[in-house]
């Protein structure tokens, strides 16, 4: 299993239906060879835009969030902690430090990300951020 950290970028496209990185996001997301890793910090970026741009596909957020096979990082102060020193190491944006700090304590092997490459979640190096077209799905 590659322990994979799904960014809130992710499940917006997956929950839109369509669009950019809609049918990429949703094959990551049942990959059955991804453990899909969490925290609370992508509930909260991505909940909140579900009433207001009624998805098509605006149950999926919430049986995303319930799966039993999803694997979270609740430890909000080791969370916080750690984003801050990351933020300030590699000038990551408040939630990207977030992503970056949850991934890594759950011992992540990737985060996938629907940021554009040369953002500032690329310099994590304690492990691999990959751009959703780049996914090799076997």
């Amino acid at each position: 299993m590659i322990r994979t950290f799904i960014d809130s970028g992710n499940l917006i496209a997956a929950a839109r239906g369509s669009g950019e990185y809609s049918e990429k996001s949703m094959l990551v997301l049942s990959n059955p060879e991804y453990l899909l890793l969490t925290s609370p910090f992508a509930r909260l970026e991505v909940l909140p835009k579900v009433p207001v741009h009624s998805y098509p596909l605006r149950s999926f957020l919430n049986e995303f969030f319930m799966e039993p096979s999803l694997e979270w990082m609740r430890d909000l102060n080791a969370i916080v902690n750690l984003a801050s020193s990351e933020s300030e190491r590699l000038g990551l944006a408040a939630m990207d430090a977030f992503h970056v700090a949850a991934a890594i304590l759950l011992e992540a092997d990737q985060i996938v990300t629907t940021e554009k490459p040369g953002r500032p979640i690329y310099r994590a190096d304690t492990l691999h951020v990959t751009h959703v077209a780049e996914v090799s799905l076997s």
